[in-house]
Protein backbone atom coordinates (compact mmCIF):
# COMPACT_ATOMS: atom_id res chain seq x y z
CA UNK A 1 0.00 0.00 0.00
CA UNK A 2 2.20 2.32 1.25
CA UNK A 3 4.80 1.60 -2.50
CA UNK A 4 1.50 2.00 -4.56
CA UNK A 5 0.94 5.46 -2.47
CA UNK A 6 3.80 7.08 -2.92
CA UNK A 7 4.06 6.18 -7.47
CA UNK A 8 0.70 7.19 -7.69
CA UNK A 9 0.37 9.43 -5.25
CA UNK A 10 -2.10 9.15 -1.96
CA UNK A 11 -4.74 11.48 -3.11
CA UNK A 12 -5.58 9.34 -5.89
CA UNK A 13 -5.31 5.99 -4.64
CA UNK A 14 -8.02 4.60 -2.60
CA UNK A 15 -8.12 1.01 -1.21
CA UNK A 16 -9.95 -0.20 1.83
CA UNK A 17 -8.24 -1.53 4.32
CA UNK A 18 -7.77 -5.16 4.75
CA UNK A 19 -10.28 -6.13 7.19
CA UNK A 20 -12.93 -4.69 4.45
CA UNK A 21 -11.33 -7.03 2.24
CA UNK A 22 -12.25 -10.22 3.52
CA UNK A 23 -15.21 -10.97 2.46
CA UNK A 24 -15.50 -10.71 -1.12
CA UNK A 25 -16.33 -14.59 -1.73
CA UNK A 26 -19.54 -13.78 0.31
CA UNK A 27 -20.59 -10.66 -1.17
CA UNK A 28 -20.06 -12.62 -5.20
CA UNK A 29 -21.73 -15.62 -3.72
CA UNK A 30 -24.69 -13.41 -2.76
CA UNK A 31 -24.55 -11.79 -5.71
CA UNK A 32 -24.69 -14.70 -7.78
CA UNK A 33 -27.40 -16.06 -5.58
CA UNK A 34 -29.90 -13.28 -6.12
CA UNK A 35 -28.82 -12.43 -9.81
CA UNK A 36 -29.78 -16.69 -10.51
CA UNK A 37 -33.06 -16.24 -8.13
CA UNK A 38 -34.39 -13.38 -9.89
CA UNK A 39 -33.46 -13.30 -13.43
CA UNK A 40 -36.17 -14.05 -15.88
CA UNK A 41 -34.87 -15.98 -19.35
CA UNK A 42 -34.97 -13.24 -22.64
CA UNK A 43 -35.05 -17.10 -24.37
CA UNK A 44 -38.09 -18.76 -24.23
CA UNK A 45 -37.40 -22.23 -23.45
CA UNK A 46 -39.71 -25.20 -24.05
CA UNK A 47 -38.89 -28.01 -21.56
CA UNK A 48 -38.89 -31.68 -22.63
CA UNK A 49 -38.03 -34.10 -19.66
CA UNK A 50 -39.24 -37.19 -21.54
CA UNK A 51 -36.92 -36.23 -24.48
CA UNK A 52 -34.02 -39.14 -25.55
CA UNK A 53 -30.55 -38.49 -25.17
CA UNK A 54 -29.28 -41.26 -27.58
Amino acid sequence: RAEIAKRVGAERLRVPPPRLCTDNGAMVGAAAFFALRYRTSEVPLAVRPNMKLA
